[in-house]
């Protein structure tokens, strides 16, 4: 019989430690990115908890429930601020506790959408130039990638960019060196020319034409190579 309330003292005891432990779980990211009428407020959690109930409250005014598991990505939609603005975001349990090594209140800045980068797409007409080994024009597409196509001594490549380029645009050509040149190239002839890499560009709708003006054969890949071209818009 004396064993009855050692367990009713142990169990006792392990209800009152679980009743009053905080969750395991915290953010490793808070980040509001502005949409016009409609931002979006995401959390990154991390931590151990299986089930925890929050409240979140975005400058006092918009508050939301959600139960989660710590690792999950929390994303809200509202009104909450603009670009550059600090946003004061509240995060407790639903039962008005603060969370285990979390700040209660978090300031969090709206930012911006990053703008997607703008490059070729696809390939309109390629005139390959004199003494080119390098000559498949299909290199140039796509992002920055190690590989390239020679234009050669006066080759000519025009690529799509699937998007309308203003008249005077910043165009980034990515040559085989890896270091990208910015032309600020203009609507039709003669177009803007990089007399130090010897080639010139022009653009026209959603097209870009990359003309070779060098006249100095290097090995097997004369001419301008291009890796990637991107427009900054």
């Amino acid at each position: 019989m004396s064993k009855l309330p050692t367990v009713i003292v142990a169990v006792a005891i392990i209800l009152y430690v679980e009743a009053f432990h905080l969750p395991d779980i915290s953010f490793t990211s808070v980040n509001i990115v502005d949409g016009g009428e409609t931002d979006t407020l995401t959390i990154v959690t991390t931590g151990s908890a299986k089930r925890v109930g929050l409240v979140i409250t975005v400058r006092e005014i918009f508050s939301e429930h959600r139960v989660v598991k710590a690792g999950d990505v929390i994303t809200l939609k509202g009104s909450y601020g603009s670009p550059g603005e600090s946003v004061h975001v509240k995060v407790v349990t639903e039962d008005g506790k603060s969370l285990l090594d979390t700040f209660t209140t978090i300031s969090a800045r709206v930012i911006k959408p990053k703008e997607p980068r703008i490059y070729a797409q696809s390939v309109v007409t390629f005139t390959k130039g004199e003494i080119t080994k390098f000559s498949d024009p299909k290199l140039a597409l796509g992002a920055p990638d190690s590989q390239w196509v020679s234009l050669g001594n006066g080759g000519v490549l025009t690529v799509d960019m699937s998007t309308y380029i203003p008249i005077v645009s910043n165009v980034m050509i990515y040559e085989a060196s890896g270091t990208p040149a910015v032309v600020t190239a203009y609507a039709g002839s003669p177009g803007s020319i990089n007399l130090e890499e010897g080639y010139k560009v022009t653009v026209s709708g959603s097209l870009v034409t990359v003309t070779d003006i060098s006249s100095q054969p290097i090995g097997d890949h004369s001419g301008v190579d291009i890796d990637a071209i991107e427009v900054i818009i």
